[in-house]
């Protein structure tokens, strides 16, 4: 039986971004603030990927508080990477601050309003990045440099036909870059250059064994 796997990985023209898993409200701590919405005060401190919800028990998480995942005498050494979703419209201060192993943070929707110094203390060679459509970022935001992405292509449907495995993904096929690989620890990808596609979908034998697939554009 085939594997398929679509990895969360969005091209750039200078890096890759990887998503994590988003992050389990049980390492999250927060409150619900008078307009019913969800305000994320903090989180587990050996969190090296923080990817937040976009909602908690159906509220919508709309702000990081000050000092959220920073210890205001001592940083947080422990942090690599931060997405923030599309919902959350501000940032309390110094909520990253001394963050100092911070690499990467991921905006996945407008420039949310932000506290002083929100990244102070975080090493001038780490990236925030930005949807290309998103606004209120310029070249640089609090003092970091911004880059756009684009999001990876998503699966819409999975079925099988002939000893087929057909892929539907949301954004077609047009663009669609097809990578196979048999051992995921060897990080040898192969280049599917010419992909059956049979009715708007990628066809993809089941002859093959332990076979990986990732999509992207």
């Amino acid at each position: 039986m085939k594997k398929i796997s679509c990895s969360l990985i969005a091209l750039l023209a200078t890096a890759t971004v990887a998503f994590a898993t988003t992050t389990p409200i049980d390492q999250l701590t927060f409150s619900t603030n008078s307009n019913n919405e969800i305000v994320i005060t903090g989180g587990d401190f050996n969190i090296t990927d923080l990817n937040i919800p976009s909602q908690i028990n159906g509220l919508d998480v709309t702000t990081i508080g000050e000092y959220a995942f920073t210890d205001p005498s001592f940083g947080n050494q422990i942090l690599i990477s931060i997405t923030l979703p599309a919902s959350v419209t501000s940032i309390g201060n110094r909520v990253f601050s001394y963050c100092s192993n911070l690499a990467s943070i991921t905006f996945l929707g407008d420039a949310p309003t932000v506290g002083s110094t929100i990244f102070r203390g975080v090493a001038s060679s780490a990236k925030v990045y930005v949807l290309p459509a998103a606004t209120g970022f310029g070249t640089t935001f609090e003092g970091l440099p911004v880059e756009t992405f684009t999001l990876p292509p998503s699966i819409h449907a999975i079925a099988h036909h002939n000893d087929n495995l057909l892929i539907t993904l949301n954004e077609g096929t047009s663009g669609i870059t097809v990578e196979e690989t048999a051992d995921l620890t060897a990080d040898n990808w192969i280049t599917n250059h010419n992909p059956t596609v049979t009715n708007g979908a990628f066809q993809l034998p089941t002859t093959h064994t332990h076979r990986y697939y990732r999509f992207s554009n």
